[in-house]
């Protein structure tokens, strides 16, 4: 559960972090949405694990907040805009706007820098996914860009998570010495 809130939390705040004005405004309408969606379908997922934490106390009101936290992302996962609301405008941005092109081009000089074998690799798949989202004419093609924007995000926060370790190691090399 900390691994998650900490991922959602480096990759929201490196979209808020990234100049909204500047060079990345393409990669950022997409981004924004498709971490919208993202942390809204984890959020409830990981509340749904922590009441499984507690067992049946966890589903007792008088017990946990936790019942109440459940509701209350629910409510969220539709506020913005439904999963398929939000999966179909990214769907509707990559085949016509081409901003998925962006977003791996924000992220891609991230990716090699880290050097790390795993995230080149899920790079490599997310870019090769997206060629096949904008191909798809289909009516799985909602469903395809869903799962687009799941591998994304999940490879989104693993470079925030991957940069914060790199910064953590440098920051504690420089402290020895």
């Amino acid at each position: 559960l900390w691994v998650e809130a900490a991922a959602a939390t480096a990759g929201t705040i490196d979209l808020v972090a990234t100049e909204v004005g500047g060079d990345h405004r393409d990669a950022l309408r997409l981004a924004v949405n498709a971490n919208k969606y993202w942390t809204s379908v984890r959020n409830t997922q990981m509340v749904r694990l922590a009441i499984e934490v507690l067992g049946g106390n966890g589903a007792i009101e008088d017990f946990s907040p936790l019942p109440r936290l459940y509701r209350d992302a629910m409510v969220t996962e539709s506020w913005e805009g439904t999963h398929n609301v939000l999966a179909a405008q990214t769907l509707r941005d990559m085949q016509k706007l081409r901003l998925h092109e962006a977003w791996l081009d924000w992220l891609a000089p991230r990716v090699h820098a880290l050097g790390d074998a795993r995230l080149l690799k899920r790079w490599a798949d997310v870019q090769t996914d997206a060629a096949a989202v904008c191909s798809d004419t289909g009516e799985l093609a909602p469903l395809r860009a869903r799962v687009w924007l799941e591998n994304a995000m999940v490879l989104h926060q693993a470079v925030c998570l991957r940069e914060l370790q790199v910064d953590a190691e440098a920051d504690r090399k420089s402290t020895r010495l």
